[in-house]
């Protein structure tokens, strides 16, 4: 409890002009609670609302509880890279059961690059062991030559601009950049040097850019 006196202790008469006391008994007091804060951190969050957690998207045959092996074989062999939800999921399988060789299977699903492979994984896959090849990727001079260095004049192709844009090459911000460039180049909407120039632009690491479009060159071979 707090008790406030808000009258002075004094006044001044009207008619004599002095100042005169004011007995304690005439002087107004206030008394009150003093104030406490109640507030406390919360209740803890309802369970029921629990922050969405985005399920990876796997739609081959392979990523289900009835898939065979080769459904399996033919996941690894079907010469389209893995989206970034199969790539985690396939990951996150070896990691925890440490296989070595589902691990170099994405490897070679990934980059098309055999030299990971054991002779048994080519037996299991069913590929043919080429030996020292060159790769069918390029490399960072190659793209930047073939992009830039070679005559575009006939790069009006619609069909191509279509095929591009609906290939299911995954959602990555890098396969989703180079595919619209890519479309959008076929299209007749914009030059070579503009959709390098909007690339480089966009914020994403250069070599993601340069593997995307490695992985549009390796799908449409």
């Amino acid at each position: 409890m707090s008790k406030i006196t808000i009258n002075p202790p004094s006044s001044i008469d009207q008619v004599t002009g002095e100042e005169v006391a004011i007995p304690e008994s005439q002087r107004v007091e206030v008394t009150g609670k003093q104030v406490i804060n109640t507030y406390g951190s919360g209740e803890a969050d309802d369970p029921a609302f629990k922050p969405f957690e985005r399920q990876p998207v796997l739609r081959h045959r392979a990523f289900e509880e009835d898939a065979t092996e080769q459904d399996i074989v033919d996941y690894f062999t079907n010469g389209r890279p893995p989206t970034d939800d199969e790539m985690l999921h396939i990951q996150e399988i070896y990691t925890t059961n440490n296989d070595e060789q589902l691990a170099r299977f994405l490897t070679y699903k990934a980059t098309g690059d055999t030299d990971q492979l054991l002779p048994q994984d080519f037996e299991v896959l069913g590929i043919e062991d080429v030996g020292e090849q060159p790769s069918e990727y390029l490399s960072v001079e190659e793209i930047d030559h073939e992009i830039l260095a070679t005559d575009d004049s006939n790069d009006y192709n619609p069909e191509w601009a279509e095929a591009i844009a609906g290939a299911d090459l995954g959602d990555s911000p890098e396969m989703v950049t180079v595919q619209h460039l890519s479309a959008q180049v076929y299209s007749g909407q914009m030059t070579r040097d503009q959709a390098v120039l909007a690339a480089s632009e966009s914020g994403i690491p250069h070599s993601k850019l340069y593997a995307a479009y490695n992985r549009i060159r390796q799908y449409f071979s």
